[in-house]
């Protein structure tokens, strides 16, 4: 009988452990920890090395103003640039929410532009830029439980050269200063962006490069392009 009742004591023991407050307080403590790891870890999952690729577009119209001795003229050049871009930098994040980066961009665009300077009408100009750029990114979650997905907010400066080419004239690179804003979609460690740059290009004009092709004496000027000098990227990057 007395073998019996220890038995069945002993068959309890598990069962008022499990009900025991104080061991479901410290399983319950223990599991609140390890998420708090869990998190902790979540929140900086998407700081590192940048890397990234861009499908930069540009609307070029600039307009060259000759006046000489006994006669006057104007030329315009208009078209649309397209081309490619590589980044590479690092970035960190606070929260998975906000971040900033600083990254070093080159751009390459070329197209065949309409010119009425020319017989042909057609122009094949290239562009360059290669500059250094600081961002601030603000990322808002679809879900704030569970921050990996979402929209975020670019706004960020630039500055470095730009240079334009036609094959003739060569206008070399120039300081060039800059604004660069934008959206983003985010998934984890991977960003599609919609970037809008603005460029202030000291020192010379696109159009200028039509002073190569002018052999009259006179004077020339060009129309300020720098309210028309934006480039509008879309592109992805990955941080690793």
């Amino acid at each position: 009988m007395k073998l019996r009742n220890t038995f069945t004591l002993v068959s309890l023991i598990p069962a008022i452990l499990y009900c025991n407050p104080l061991t479901s307080n410290t399983n319950s403590s223990n599991l609140w920890q390890d998420d708090a790891k869990s998190q902790s870890v979540q929140q900086y999952d998407k700081s590192g090395f940048l890397l990234g690729i861009d499908i930069p577009f540009m609307i070029i119209d600039s307009t060259l103003h000759f006046q000489g001795n006994n006669s006057a003229a104007t030329f315009n050049i208009s078209g649309n640039f397209i081309g490619a871009g590589l980044k590479l930098g690092y970035q960190t994040f606070y929260y998975n929410i906000v971040g900033n980066r600083y990254y070093v961009s080159y751009k390459w665009m070329g197209a065949i532009l309409e010119d009425s300077a020319l017989q042909n009408g057609e122009l094949k100009l290239s562009s360059q830029h290669l500059l250094f750029n600081a961002d601030l990114l603000f990322d808002i979650p679809f879900n704030f439980n569970n921050p990996r997905a979402g929209f975020g907010i670019i706004l960020g400066a630039a500055i470095g050269g730009q240079q334009y080419y036609d094959g003739i004239y060569n206008i070399p690179f120039n300081l060039a200063i800059g604004l660069n804003f934008g959206l983003s979609l985010n998934f984890k460690v991977h960003r599609i962006e919609f970037l809008t740059q603005w460029l202030y290009v000291g020192g010379a004009e696109i159009a200028e490069y039509g002073k190569s092709k002018i052999n009259q004496v006179g004077i020339v000027s060009a129309d300020a392009f720098i309210k028309h000098n934006f480039t509008f990227n879309v592109g992805y990057s990955y941080a690793f």
